[in-house]
């Protein structure tokens, strides 16, 4: 049975507080998952978001976001018990960013604890031809449903279904560096196309330095990988090929809040167009670009329209 065209985002999406002036905010969705949704969906490739959120007001913004950005909100769960999680933005004045979390009760968090529940949803991305998870999805699972999710994705994978993944590491929402690591080397062994950043490598304790950081992503064993390194060059690894691409930068840095997922999201979208690992790269960079430019993790409908005109 031929697998149906788009990319199901498994994973959190949270409730995002921004700051727009001196103590003035607004409130918004975001997550990482989502904002990579977002960037593939207004891209031209169809986006699935399966997750779960509440029933209170405030949860009805991921519906109406998602769909206003042309993400699909088919797969997401109401849970009647449970609300979205909350984060907070704060920005030096270069536009790095620093995160305040308010997530361990989430209807997302309550979803991927549930065998049965994650079960169920599963079920229902199994038809898709992608699947898009990152680090911080993994750290929802608890050792159940983990083993749930792996035995699913081994059997999606051999069904012809193709993963992608961005190791994206939050300490705080692991009991350990060891047992990340763990679960990292096992999502690598199901991986297709591998999106990481040497930030994440270093400080998850896999490498100690850069070059050991390098050494170890070329090492995972993915035919595909796009290593992330900042605002210096990236790194292109198709098989034996591998390329130095320079990052295309602007000046007018506001906020670097979900420059790795404009990647991500124009990059995956890129290729699903038939482009190239290295012009798809190029594509990411330039969403990337775009994105630390504006307030937020995702960005406006405007920018995205003239993003669309340029870029496919």
């Amino acid at each position: 049975m031929a697998k149906q065209a788009g990319i199901a985002f498994l994973g959190e999406p949270l409730l995002e507080i921004a700051a727009t002036a001196p103590d003035q905010y607004a409130l918004g969705v975001a997550g990482d998952v989502l904002n990579t949704a977002v960037a593939v969906a207004q891209l031209g490739v169809p986006s699935f978001l399966a997750t779960a959120v509440g029933e209170a007001e405030q949860d009805q913004r991921f519906f109406d976001g998602a769909s206003q950005f042309g993400v699909s909100t088919e797969l997401i769960e109401r849970d009647s018990n449970h609300q979205a999680g909350l984060y907070l933005i704060n920005n030096s004045p270069a536009g790095e960013r620093t995160f305040f979390y308010w997530r361990n009760d989430s209807a997302a968090k309550h979803l991927f604890a549930s065998r049965h529940r994650l079960q169920l949803l599963l079920a229902k991305v199994q038809n898709l031809q992608s699947l898009y998870v990152s680090g911080i999805t993994l750290s929802l699972l608890n050792e159940t449903t983990r083993e749930l999710f792996f035995g699913w994705v081994s059997h999606f994978r051999q069904s012809g279904g193709t993963l992608f993944y961005d190791n994206n590491y939050r300490a705080r929402l692991w009991s350990s560096a060891q047992e990340y690591q763990s679960v990292n080397r096992e999502m690598l062994k199901h991986t297709d196309i591998f999106l990481p950043s040497l930030e994440d490598v270093i400080s998850s304790g896999e490498a100690g330095d850069e070059c050991e950081a390098r050494q170890l992503i070329r090492d995972s064993g993915v035919a595909e990988i796009i290593i992330k390194n900042g605002t210096r060059p990236m790194t292109v690894c198709e098989g034996e090929r591998e390329y130095d691409i320079p990052v295309v930068a602007k000046a007018s840095v506001v906020d670097t809040t979900g420059a790795g997922d404009g990647f991500n999201g124009g990059y995956l979208a890129a290729r699903g167009a038939g482009l190239g690992v290295l012009e798809a790269a190029k594509v990411g960079m330039r969403v990337s670009a775009e994105v630390v430019c504006h307030k937020g993790a995702i960005l406006p409908l405007p920018v995205w329209q003239n993003l669309k005109q340029e870029l496919l």
